[in-house]
């Protein structure tokens, strides 16, 4: 297998937790900012392309919320819906996703991997998320008090769903030295 240009990290991942499932051959990336839910999801047996990425925007705002979806080179989708908290927004996208690619789709995903704003000086690059992380990304929220919140939420709702292994990726927090300990997310694949 090739390591795709634009998402490293995304092959990393598959190539570390494929080995558990062996239908498992993509990945999803969740971007969960505070008002946001931006998603990827990466598919090995197409040559690591992008089958699908979407945002859903304006969540929790009483005049409806705008889920955009776009699979493979078709074009986009768009509704509008009130979608009240980032768990229904990760709700909507699963179901859009599954009912696009197959109902099996929670079996076919070998990771998930989550932007995550700040986890403190707890972490220095991409983490299986655990209990012990999502508590200490907890502790650290008064640093990012719109994100983390999102963040977490974002990671507690995909793992209703899927049963592989959720990673965080910390967002490069401008302090200088944070290129040289972990890949930004959001860069990784190009939002």
């Amino acid at each position: 297998h090739s390591s795709p240009p634009t998402a490293p990290l995304v092959y990393t991942m598959l190539r570390r937790f494929a080995s558990a499932a062996s239908s498992a051959n993509k990945v999803l990336v969740i971007n969960s900012g505070s008002s946001s839910l931006k998603f990827k999801l990466f598919d090995q047996s197409q040559n690591w392309s992008v089958a699908a990425s979407g945002l859903v925007e304006r969540i929790g705002e009483t005049s409806g919320s705008v889920l955009n979806v776009t699979t493979g080179d078709g074009p986009k989708q768009s509704t509008t819906e009130t979608i009240p908290d980032h768990n229904v927004a990760i709700e909507k996208v699963i179901s859009v996703l599954t009912s696009r690619f197959s109902a099996s789709l929670s079996q076919e995903v070998a990771a998930v991997g989550h932007r995550v704003v700040h986890g403190g000086d707890s972490f220095s690059k991409a983490t299986v998320v655990t209990p012990e992380v999502e508590a200490a990304i907890q502790r650290v929220t008064p640093l990012a008090p719109l994100h983390n919140p999102a963040n977490l939420a974002g990671i507690t709702a995909s793992r209703v769903t899927f049963p592989c292994p959720q990673v965080r990726e910390r967002q490069n927090e401008g302090n200088g030295d944070e290129r040289a300990r972990g890949e930004d997310l959001t860069r990784v694949v190009r939002w």
